[in-house]
């Protein structure tokens, strides 16, 4: 849904095959595993698991961009980032029915400005065994697959579960979202 990926990646190896899958299916894309040779086109960065963003990685990040960091713990070092407007937090899910958080566990572990507010991979593993399936559901990095990610929100939405909205230092509402964009 992109004019261009742009994909950075730690280990070189990696990296080379899924460049080798995404010319494959004539997906345009530039790789490389310095972030710094990237950021300067990107418009938006989405920092996953394990991702390791240093305080110089996104010196040249242009103006407009936007950098959502979807991994847990977060993963941003990153001081030219801290409390930036355009730094969001994704990869979350927010319970909506029937679900509390019990002995402050919500205030020790999660300090989010949302309450109810969980990362996806403690509720894939609630709602699989909501559903009673015991599998490794998305096993593997970078094995997720699109009817895969499909499948866990319908699941999850039988049980009041949703994707929660992206924020920073508080909610981001539509509206605002739109202004900072």
């Amino acid at each position: 849904k992109v004019g261009q990926l742009l994909l950075c990646a730690r280990q070189h190896g990696p990296l080379q095959r899924q460049s080798a899958q995404l010319m494959q299916k004539k997906i345009h894309h530039t790789s490389s595993t310095s972030l710094t040779d990237l950021v300067s086109n990107a418009d938006i960065v989405i920092s996953v698991a394990s991702s390791i963003i240093n305080n110089d990685d996104l010196v040249g990040l242009r103006k407009h961009a936007i950098v959502c960091d979807a991994g847990y713990p977060k993963n941003l070092q990153s001081t030219h980032m801290q409390n930036h407007e355009r730094l969001f937090y994704g990869g979350m899910g927010i319970l909506t029915e029937g679900f509390t958080f019990e002995n402050n566990a919500q205030d020790i572990l999660y300090k989010f400005p949302l309450s109810q507010v969980s990362h996806g991979c403690l509720i894939e593993s609630a709602v699989l065994a909501l559903e009673k399936k015991y599998c490794p559901f998305s096993s593997g990095k970078g094995n997720i697959t699109v009817k895969a990610m499909d499948e866990i929100l319908a699941m999850a939405g039988k049980h009041g579960i949703k994707t929660a909205p992206l924020f920073n230092s508080s909610l981001i509402s539509e509206d605002r979202h739109k202004e900072v964009v």
